[in-house]
């Protein structure tokens, strides 16, 4: 320290400032250095994870889409890899972009099935961090690998349930599969389980030795540029320093020749001694410069005291005055239902502040509008120039007018042309800062009230969304309250249309006025595990509906302690698969009827014919009448075998236009004296004034009579069977019930009623084909029947309405 203070000002002040520049060289240095290492990586980063989303987004479209239509094309069981498989679609793709770029792509599993796919040690890390950290989506990090640096982003590779088909057991999979790769590799995975890991590697070494060597010639040019630096300042610091400070002592002397000792100032002292000649001479030219300005304030101070005093009440006034103006546009932005109303409001506002004879804006954001104040029907035309002085914030006047920008930091919304009065000195009243300060402030009000009015369509836009959906969906709060509800969710819990079904929903879902079961709720448990929650349920009458819950993020501070529900009915849904799985039964059962009727009617037709032979050559007595037991037990057979002919024969029904109710009419009429024997009542209720449909005759004597034949066997004495007829206007459909007075069909055979072979009839009583063929004859008239029990058994059968009158026209 003392070595450096005994240098001479030049040579301190030079050391000084070169370590200075140093510092900074070599701060900079390392900022660039890191800087442009953190773009490479940025970079690096984003490529990685757009070529993980797009692996993503490939691997999707497999699963959801590509695969399933596969499965669709092909025959059962067959799995095309190359078609199905997203491991090796995914891997095929990238594969053929590795070859073009440079990069590492790798994915690998646990137990592959390719003995390439098996995990190396920096990628067995990798799985275990992931399934410490399930909750971890993606990793990024620079490393050394291999003795080189990569920069890695990676995936967990996490099994879901439509995976486990192919990874799941080797029981599941497909043969083609375990024909490729064996039954070891690949298998024993669980849903939800990390098992493997994606990843995407970058190389960097050459990045960061490029940038090392860019950042070193840098900082050696800077070195260099630095050294000529201090060689100019150096020459400078001698011609305007130290040659000052002697010429300052020079005068110094001349000044005070009595008190100045003549050695005060020499050549050859160092800069010290300068340093307090030149304060010397600072401070006796401060000393008689201080001595003049002491004499002019106290000759002037009372005058001065005074205008400052009056100048600051002003200063006071015009400030309170810009406050209350500002007070003022938020209230008219609260008053305010759109922009033009805002507008009229603060021009009003601004020309009494301002005293301004006429004020005008310019819109120039979303159209070239113009308002003034006071209105009137000419308006000069805003300059071209407005652009520029708009965005430099500037105030320019022209034709007796100033103009303001109204803008915001990042948004020009248009001009203010004020016509401002003089004050005394010709100078505008209003200073530029204040101007620009208005300025300002009506942009954000007209920023405000642009936001408010998109987040108000943003409102509306999103409540018809919400109400155009026709399934009920509510947000339900931790309380099990409804906090919102759509017209579908509010048609049954609010205005009680459906009471049966609303508490029915309520006891699964366990709404707040539900408190007959102690276990927890199932919007409380989404709540807690914050996952969502679905169920199938089915109620009173045979209705099917699909109950979703899910739960609301945290947002911010606000705890997600909400659900959205949902409630869609599949009933429809469940009644198609189930004719559609009927249908698959009845084409299966009818094409096997058909062979064995054939088989079986060869033989009982031989039979048959040697009855025919031994009829005539044996004599009566008890051999003839054991004849005509094998007789009548070979016809049974026939008539058995008839009826799996008629069954799975292809039938091709002439319809015609025909009367429902007068079809009816004529077989209770044909069947009255059967149902009087058992004293069973044949009842109707039909709806007069039916419309026509297109059926056939033959057929729907078939249909009537087995329905009929069926409730004579199922009804007891003093029963009874209604046939009742009605129109349906919605669906444009007629609609029979046949209902019996009967013990009804149980719930576990209501199922198979139409299932062919199937009967409740004892042995020898039926063959299960009746039902079976009245299904398939109304489906080929275009209907549909269905049964329930009301207590007893009702078939209800639909036909779609002809546009015709008359049942004699021919149908095509």
């Amino acid at each position: 320290m003392h070595l450096f203070r005994s240098l001479s000002l030049q040579t301190r002040f030079i050391i000084g400032l070169l370590a200075a520049a140093l510092v900074m060289g070599f701060l900079f240095a390392g900022i660039l250095f890191l800087h442009l290492q953190n773009i490479v990586i940025t970079e690096v980063s984003d490529r990685a994870n757009a070529m993980l989303d797009q692996v993503n987004a490939v691997q999707g479209y497999v699963r959801n889409e590509l695969r399933p239509k596969m499965f669709q094309e092909l025959p059962e069981e067959r799995f095309v890899l190359e078609a199905m498989s997203s491991s090796y679609i995914s891997r095929k793709i990238m594969e053929t972009a590795t070859g073009k770029t440079d990069f590492r792509y790798r994915r690998v599993a646990l137990n592959p099935r390719n003995p390439d796919s098996r995990p190396n040690d920096f990628e067995q890390k990798l799985i275990t961090h992931f399934q410490k950290n399930p909750d971890r989506k993606r990793w990024e990090k620079m490393v050394d690998f291999r003795g080189e640096k990569y920069y890695f982003t990676a995936r967990p590779v996490v099994f879901k349930a439509n995976c486990l088909h192919c990874h799941g057991s080797p029981v599941d999979a497909p043969r083609e599969l375990l024909a490729r790769y064996g039954r070891e590799g690949g298998f024993g995975h669980e849903p939800g389980q990390a098992a493997g890991v994606v990843s995407i590697g970058f190389p960097l070494q050459q990045t960061v030795k490029n940038i090392k060597d860019s950042t070193f010639a840098y900082l050696l040019l800077y070195l260099v540029a630095l050294l000529l630096f201090f060689s100019l300042v150096q020459f400078h610091f001698r011609r305007l320093v130290v040659d000052k400070l002697q010429k300052l002592g020079r005068i110094f002397q001349s000044s005070f020749p009595a008190e100045t000792p003549p050695d005060l100032f020499k050549k050859d002292e160092h800069i010290e001694v300068d340093e307090m000649i030149q304060g010397l001479g600072q401070m006796a030219t401060d000393l008689s410069q201080a001595r003049k300005q002491l004499k002019n304030y106290a000759d002037n101070l009372e005058n001065m005291v005074e205008e400052r005093t009056l100048e600051l009440d002003r200063e006071v006034i015009e400030r309170r005055a810009d406050v209350q103006l500002f007070i003022d546009i938020l209230n008219g932005l609260r008053s305010s239902g759109d922009t033009a109303q805002l507008l009229r409001i603060v021009l009003k506002l601004l020309a009494d502040r301002l005293k301004a004879e006429r004020i005008i804006y310019y819109c120039t954001q979303y159209s070239t509008q113009v308002y003034q104040y006071p209105i009137e029907s000419a308006y000069p035309e805003l300059p071209e120039s407005f652009p520029d002085f708009a965005l430099e914030k500037r105030i320019i006047s022209q034709n007796g007018l100033t103009f303001v920008p109204v803008r915001t930091r990042d948004q020009l919304w248009g001009v203010l042309g004020v016509s401002l009065p003089s004050s005394k000195t010709g100078q505008p009243a209003v200073s530029d800062q204040i101007l620009l300060a208005f300025g300002e402030q009506l942009a954000v009000a007209l920023e405000n009230i642009q936001t408010l009015n998109n987040l108000l369509q943003q409102k509306n836009l999103l409540d018809s969304v919400f109400q155009g959906i026709s399934d009920p969906i509510m947000l339900l709060d931790k309380g099990s309250g409804i906090v919102l509800a759509n017209q579908g969710a509010r048609s049954i819990f609010q205005t009680g249309e459906q009471p049966e079904l609303k508490r029915s929903l309520e006891t699964v879902l366990g709404l707040k006025n539900v408190t007959d079961t102690h276990e927890p709720s199932a919007i409380a448990e989404t709540i807690r595990k914050k996952q969502p929650w679905s169920k199938e349920v089915s109620f009173q009458g045979n209705r099917f509906f699909q109950l979703s819950l899910y739960p609301l993020p945290d947002v911010g501070r606000e705890k997600g302690d909400q659900v959205v529900c949902s409630i869609r009915e599949t009933t429809m849904e469940k009644l198609m698969a189930a004719r559609m799985q009927r249908a698959e039964k009845l084409s299966s059962v009818g094409k096997l009827a058909a062979g064995l009727a054939h088989e079986i009617n060869n033989p009982l037709g031989t039979i048959q014919c040697y009855i025919n032979l031994l009829k005539d050559e044996l004599p009566d007595g008890k051999k003839s009448e054991d004849l005509q037991v094998i007789e009548r037990q070979t016809k049974r057979a026939q008539s058995t075998v008839q009826e799996l002919l008629d069954f799975a024969r292809p039938r091709h029904p002439q319809k015609i236009r025909c009367n429902l109710n007068r079809q009816i009419r004529n077989f209770v009429d044909f069947f009255l004296v059967q149902a009087d024997k058992k004293k069973i009542r044949l009842e109707t209720d039909l709806q007069e004034d039916l419309p026509p449909f297109a059926g056939d005759p033959g057929s729907l004597e078939q249909v009537f009579s087995n329905l009929i034949l069926n409730g004579l066997d199922a009804v007891g004495s003093e029963g009874w069977i209604l046939f009742k007829t009605r129109y349906d206007e919605n669906s444009h459909e007629l609609v029979l019930s046949i209902q019996d007075s009967g013990p009804g069909i149980s719930e576990d055979q209501i199922h198979r009623i139409f299932d062919p072979f199937y009967t409740t009839k004892d042995v020898g009583q039926g063959t299960g084909l009746g039902l079976a063929i009245v299904y398939g004859l109304v489906e080929e008239m275009g209907g549909r029947i269905e049964v329930d029990n009301l207590p007893g058994a009702t078939f209800t059968i639909t036909f779609p309405a002809s546009d015709s009158e008359g049942c004699l026209q021919a149908f095509s």
